[in-house]
């Protein structure tokens, strides 16, 4: 993947551009900053991804009762049906995670911020903001290291305090 990093400034306006460029999918994720309204605006494809993490948890949950269903009707055996509860049960778990610990917010206060976490994981760098009614806005994965880095240091000098974690 291919990252551009851009920074434009102007008298009250704050752009964050970070461009990922792979061989089918074309993440992009800006973030800016308002300095007269004091929000950020996070404009990502995040929405689009936790909508279709809700489509094929809710196909597999739906597949999980058809499948038990067919079971308890003598279809089949008792180990396969353990099978099927298991997958429905970490599917609407999924589903209330997402549901009730993250946002997909494009706008969001700095006064509703609570903190900044910096994940890295598998070579990927990933920004979550941890927001006070205890939900957490995700953005989209940063490969490329110093990139990350920079968008770091740049919320934080916005005052946004690093986490724990």
């Amino acid at each position: 993947m291919i990252f551009a990093f851009n920074i434009n400034l102007s008298a009250n306006f704050k752009l964050l551009n970070i461009d990922s460029k792979g061989s089918t999918i074309r993440n992009t994720m800006k973030i800016h900053f308002n300095e007269s309204s004091q929000e950020l605006v996070i404009d990502d494809n995040i929405r689009n991804q936790y909508m279709a993490i809700y489509f094929l948890m809710g196909v597999n949950l739906f597949n999980s009762f058809v499948n038990i269903y067919r079971l308890n009707d003598g279809v089949g055996n008792l180990a396969l049906e353990y099978v099927w509860i298991g997958v429905g049960v970490v599917c609407l778990g999924v589903i209330l995670w997402l549901a009730l610990k993250k946002t997909t917010q494009k706008t969001i206060l700095l006064s509703e911020i609570e903190g900044l976490k910096f994940k890295k994981r598998f070579g990927n760098s990933q920004l979550s903001l941890r927001l006070k009614n205890g939900r957490s806005r995700d953005t989209v994965a940063i490969k490329d290291k110093t990139k990350a880095e920079e968008m770091k240091n740049h919320l934080l000098s916005l005052g946004i305090k690093l986490l724990d974690g």
